[in-house]
Formats: structure tokens, C-alpha cells, sequence
């Protein structure tokens, strides 16, 4: 894989692993939730403190799904980036009952792209929120980077919907 864009994809999911730290979400990666291959209780990461959280039985076969790897063994792609969970600043190490709204799945983005036909079919199928997370201007490696969360109902129009190209959004799938 090209340095370049390894280094930006790690960008990417910094910003992203920090905004949501920021506001006390833990967030496990699709890849390490595929390969521990336990849907009941998944291990969340916060700053570096490392919170085992059960998952909600309604849940568990979706995740399995949404966690399945695309492509080839050589180049496996994921539906979304991460789930993430909610929690407390001062969590202990095992949540046991989180609610069902604690929970979300996230993409990042980069640049102008738009998600995949595969990611609004795998959003239709869920009942846990999508957010996008998109960063702009990293690949210039801007120092104006701006973090937002709003909603995304259908194929964004990236020119009506991301204007400002220096810009990191967050927005609901």
C-alpha cells in the first residue's frame, strides 16, 4: 500500500478515535470485532483503558454481519470503521448493561468520497446509527480540521453537502 495514503487512512481514524474519546464514546475497530469472533461481549477502547462492554442479544448477529469482511483476504474492506458505545468518564472495566441507544456504528471518510452502495445497504439493515465521519484537507495536510456531527438520510451531493474542503464532519448515515 501506498506510504501516503497509509499514513492518511491513520489520520483519519485518529481524528476520528479522538473526537470520540473526547465525548466518552469507546470505540472497538470492525477488523478486531471480526477476528475475536465474540458478539456477546466485545472489548471498547477509551483513551488507553480497555472496557469490556456486553452486547445487547438483538445485537449481536448484526454486528457478526456488519463486521463480515469484504474483498480479498489480501485487502479485506469493512462495512463501517468502528463501533462505538457509550459510556461513563469514570467506566470500570466491564459495562454489563448497556442501552440499546448507547450504541453506533462509524465510518470515516476522506476527501470527497461518498459511502458505498454496500454501506447504505448494510444502514438500511440496522437498527444502530451510522455516523460518517468525514476529513477533509488531510491529504494537503491542512491545520484546519473541524469535527461535526449531522444527519445523512440518502447520497450526499458532496459539492451542496461538504462546500468547505478543509472541513471534518461527522454525519448520521
Amino acid at each position: 500500500m501506498n506510504n501516503k495514503i497509509s499514513r492518511i487512512r491513520m489520520l483519519r481514524e485518529c481524528f476520528a478515535k479522538e473526537w470520540l474519546t473526547k465525548r466518552d464514546w469507546a470505540y472497538a475497530l470492525s477488523e478486531q470485532i471480526f477476528r475475536g469472533k465474540n458478539y456477546d461481549k466485545i472489548e471498547f477502547k477509551l483513551n488507553t483503558k480497555r472496557i469490556l462492554i456486553s452486547i445487547p442479544e438483538e445485537f449481536q448477529l448484526e454486528i457478526e454481519q456488519i463486521c463480515k469482511p469484504h474483498g480479498s483476504i489480501f485487502t479485506p474492506y469493512f462495512d463501517y470503521d468502528f463501533l462505538a458505545c457509550k459510556v461513563a468518564s469514570n467506566q470500570s472495566r466491564f459495562l454489563d448493561d448497556p442501552r440499546e441507544d448507547d450504541f453506533l456504528w462509524i465510518e470515516v471518510k476522506a476527501g470527497n468520497s461518498i459511502p458505498s452502495k454496500a454501506q447504505l445497504k448494510a444502514k438500511s439493515k440496522t437498527p444502530i446509527p451510522v455516523k460518517m465521519c468525514r476529513v477533509k484537507g488531510i491529504s494537503n495536510m491542512s491545520n484546519d480540521i473541524f469535527t461535526e456531527f449531522s444527519e445523512l438520510k440518502e447520497m450526499p451531493d458532496p459539492k451542496e453537502d461538504f462546500p468547505n474542503f478543509d472541513d471534518m464532519k461527522w454525519r448520521d448515515f
